[in-house]
């Protein structure tokens, strides 16, 4: 491919200002640690022992210079491979007068250049297998995502909040529910009972039904999910042993008070079953509720979907908010005939 032929990313001149700036005032160490800059990203492999044995000197609370510096790495490596004390000296003496500020600049465009060649080992790495098709292609689907994933989690923003904030937050939420009357803190399932167990369904929240066969699972779980999506909620349901056109019916069943052999049949003998069928199915058809009776679903697969829905629903943009749309909730019916993308030969 012609894009080998390109250089990979880099800043040696980022890599060699923030070495040398370390070897002069090694306190300067505590602004490079805050930026999450790792030996990894840097290109040079001696930038990169160097950086180590700043590191390690720094955390065990003394100061690194020019000689600790040498002292550590000649431990761990040869002369020719990092250039020996005098390489060291040239980093110091050549590195440039630069602030606080700046220090964080260069390590981000070290942090920067590094991620850029990861992403183009993890793209390179999944040209060639998908070449190869040496594995399932679920499988290397599923492996570049998540290094991607694991990429991109560098970017995210810091977590680290006060305490204020937090807490201004939960008073707006709090505010909202004594006016609304609501008790819950989530999504209401239309069971107020397990409402008030659960206080509703939330962001990051796995619940699961459990029951002997022939329980009413199903039944359950598509009550829920349809009470979800009537208050506006965007649902996904995966249905991993029914069909949707079953599933359909027995949702049209319930929510017209029809009888589902009637339906099933079409034959009704009561005329209020049809009127009632007729004045109800049309607001089923409009529930945000969106269903895959995908029966060999993977982990993948769930990914993969709820992703692409998700993306699509982005695109659309609440008018009264303002706020784009987005995937609320998942229900999985049933997760024990979920695959693996995996064999395990050692299963118990």
């Amino acid at each position: 491919m012609e894009t080998h032929s390109l250089a990979l990313p880099k800043s040696i001149e980022a890599e060699t200002s923030i070495l040398g700036s370390l070897l002069i005032d090694g306190k300067l160490y505590s602004i490079v640690e805050s930026t999450g800059l790792l030996p990894t990203d840097f290109l040079e492999e001696r930038h990169a022992i160097i950086f180590q044995a700043i590191v390690s000197i720094y955390n065990e609370g003394k100061t690194p210079d020019v000689i600790t510096v040498s002292d550590r790495i000649s431990a761990v490596a040869d002369n020719e491979k990092t250039g020996g004390i005098q390489f060291l000296y040239d980093l110091a003496s050549n590195a440039p007068v630069v602030s606080e500020a700046l220090i964080s600049e260069y390590c981000e465009i070290i942090i920067e250049k590094s991620l850029y060649r990861a992403f183009i080992k993890i793209c390179s790495e999944s040209t060639t297998e998908a070449y190869r098709q040496t594995a399932d292609f679920d499988e290397i689907v599923d492996k570049s995502t998540t290094s991607l994933i694991n990429l991109c989690n560098r970017r995210q923003v810091s977590s680290i909040l006060p305490i204020k904030q937090i807490v201004d937050e939960e008073i707006v939420k709090l505010r909202e529910r004594i006016e609304l009357g609501n008790p819950i803190s989530g999504i209401s399932c239309g069971y107020p009972a397990l409402d008030e167990i659960c206080s509703g369904f939330k962001p990051g929240d796995m619940i699961v039904l459990a029951g002997r066969p022939g329980t009413g699972k199903t039944s359950f779980a598509l009550n829920m999910a349809v009470e979800v999506a009537k208050n506006n909620y965007n649902v996904l349901y995966f249905s991993l042993e029914m069909p949707a056109s079953q599933l359909a019916n027995r949702l049209i069943a319930t929510e017209c008070s029809v009888n589902a052999k009637n339906l099933m049949s079409g034959k009704f003998s009561d005329k209020d079953e049809i009127k009632r069928l007729w004045a109800n199915i049309d607001s089923i058809s409009r529930l945000p509720l969106f269903i895959d009776d995908t029966s060999k679903l993977t982990v993948s697969d769930l990914r993969s979907k709820s992703k692409k829905l998700n993306s699509e629903l982005n695109k659309i943009i609440i008018s009264e908010t303002g706020k784009r749309k987005k995937l609320d909730c998942i229900f999985i019916d049933y997760l024990q005939l979920m695959h693996s993308n995996v064999y395990r030969e050692d299963r118990v």
